[in-house]
């Protein structure tokens, strides 16, 4: 059966759908940034002692007409008329208002302690999270080289870059207000992605070992194929169980379930159509690919055109000589202008040839038995 996705031979279009989507990223994240949250740019932190027990929900929606419903809400589990509650750095008048509305809306409050949070301990947190990032990619790349090689690290390693640079770009577009936890989701994602990516290159390296005179798309094709129900199940399971959360999870973990099914449904589309095309580029330049390249039949291949088994277009016009000169022309050789007729009147003098000497052969027999008549009278 022919396959209809050429993941290698396709390349240049799957090049470009990941160039434009890297190119709204960079733009979005270059013109309005992230919208940081109050763990990357402080805020006020107001600490207040209700009358009775209250719930995480009572407090956020009292908070909710001030646009606040995003801050971040800690209740005691000892003693639940104890909240903490963390917004973006509010005015003294926006504080008594927020204050008003809780007292009024949730309970009583019978105390409150309100100072701003300075951005100092978010700016550690970022430098860590980039520091994480940057062992973790070095940390694979001699990992995968050790393990595979170089051609193989190296576009991973693009890949994972590739993910985490569209993850944050849709972060800018959508306006989704970041906290300390998108920094886990960013190296979840990158973990899920370089999972599918090795399983991959594990096939295609397996592979190489046996089918060495294979040309290099079509053993690409074949080898994610070959791990593509894997792929699809692992993926839809996992979605399924971020959905879930997303639909069921409250308000605070929606925007960093959203992310994790983002991120995760690239890199699964990286692995494919990314980190693979790459290596195809890269081990194609080697030499004995480059001879393989160079057969007349390699580009009907890479475009996915059927191709003659054993007849090159340079042994077409030999075999049509040696054909026309035994006198009878092969299957498939064409003819020259005029040969129709010729061949028809040949036939036709043939057939008459053949008409003459039936005619004899009866007028033959006929005297003969007019003889043998005589003799016997």
């Amino acid at each position: 059966m022919r396959r209809r996705v050429k993941f290698a031979g396709w390349r240049h279009y799957w090049f470009g759908l990941s160039g434009a989507m890297l190119l709204v990223a960079v733009v979005s994240l270059l013109v309005q940034g992230l919208n940081l949250g109050i763990d990357f740019t402080g805020g006020s932190l107001m600490n207040l002692t209700f009358k009775e027990p209250v719930t995480t929900s009572q407090v956020r929606s009292a908070l909710q007409p001030f646009g606040l419903e995003m801050s971040v809400i800690t209740i005691d589990q000892k003693d639940p008329t104890q909240v903490m509650v963390r917004t973006h750095t509010l005015t003294e008048e926006e504080r008594r208002d927020v204050v008003a509305a809780l007292g009024k809306n949730v309970a009583e409050i019978t105390a409150e302690d309100v100072h701003l949070v300075t951005p100092v301990v978010a700016k550690d947190l970022v430098q860590l999270a980039m520091m994480a990032l940057l062992i973790a990619f070095v940390g694979m790349l001699v990992y995968i080289t050790f393990r595979f090689e170089i051609k193989y690290a190296v576009p991973a390693i693009l890949a994972l870059l590739h993910d985490a640079t569209i993850t944050l770009g849709f972060l800018s577009v959508t306006r989704i207000e970041l906290s300390s936890a998108f920094v886990a989701a960013i190296l979840t994602i990158v973990g899920y992605s370089i999972n599918d990516t090795i399983v991959v290159f594990d096939r295609i390296r397996e592979n190489l070992k046996y089918s060495r005179k294979e040309e290099l798309g079509d053993l690409v094709d074949r080898s994610i194929y070959e791990t593509l129900p894997r792929t699809i199940n692992t993926v839809v399971t996992t979605l399924l169980a971020i959905a879930a959360v997303y639909l069921f999870g409250g308000q605070t973990t929606r925007h960093f379930a959203l992310t994790l099914m983002v991120g995760i449904a690239l890199g699964t589309y990286s692995s494919f159509f990314v980190a693979t095309p790459l290596w195809y580029v890269w081990k194609a330049r080697e030499p004995h690919y480059r001879r393989q390249a160079r057969t007349p039949e390699a580009p009907a291949r890479a475009e996915g055109r059927p191709v003659a088994v054993g007849v090159t277009p340079a042994a077409a016009p030999e075999r049509e000589g040696r054909a026309a000169g035994a006198g009878r022309p092969r299957a498939g050789t064409a003819l020259p202008a005029g040969s129709g007729a010729h061949a028809a009147g040949a036939g036709q003098a043939l057939a008459g040839a053949g008409r003459g000497e039936a005619h004899r052969g009866r007028k033959g027999k006929k005297g003969r038995k007019g003889r043998k008549g005589g003799r016997r009278r």
